[in-house]
């Protein structure tokens, strides 16, 4: 989930959960969420319950757009199937018009491949991206945050 706020709005960017019918020739299993590997201890091969996951979602969704949010939607990334989590994608940040993404940096390569689709969409977007790193700068105060699964690496840069 990805957030940018303004005076008069909050806007999150939401991954689908699911190719859409047009974006790939053949829909397979890879088309949709789903846990396929284990990179932490959350993480069960094959446990998800699509159904739910999909009302969930959509819950989630209905939630945000009734407290009065706008919703960016981002489209599922092809065999990234953590994408579609609200937690360490970006921080949006919009302040005079001008629009950044700062991009989380997932240590494990499962993971490195949606955060390359999300830069290419929210580019396309009108987004500035700026490259991963667990960072921001909001009121001339940097704020970092780091979990286990950080890749650092942007961040030190960033502070050097």
């Amino acid at each position: 989930m990805l957030a940018v706020t303004s005076q008069s709005s909050l806007t999150f960017a939401i991954s689908e959960i699911r190719c859409e019918r047009n974006q790939c020739a053949i829909q397979t299993v890879d088309c949709a969420y789903q846990v396929a590997w284990s990179i932490n201890p959350h993480m069960r091969i094959g446990a998800v319950n699509w159904r739910h996951a999909r009302a969930q979602h959509q819950a989630y969704r209905r939630a945000l757009l009734e407290a009065g949010a706008e919703l960016i939607s981002l489209p599922f990334v092809h065999g990234a199937y953590d994408s579609v989590f609200a937690k360490d994608n970006a921080v949006l940040h919009s302040q005079r018009g001008r629009m950044r993404a700062l991009l989380a940096s997932p240590v494990h390569g499962e993971r490195q491949q949606e955060q390359r689709a999300r830069a290419r969409v929210l580019d396309t977007l009108g987004f500035e991206v700026l490259g991963g790193s667990a960072a921001c700068l909001v009121s001339q105060v940097h704020h970092a945050g780091r979990v286990a699964t950080s890749d650092t690496t942007a961040m030190r840069s960033t502070f050097a």
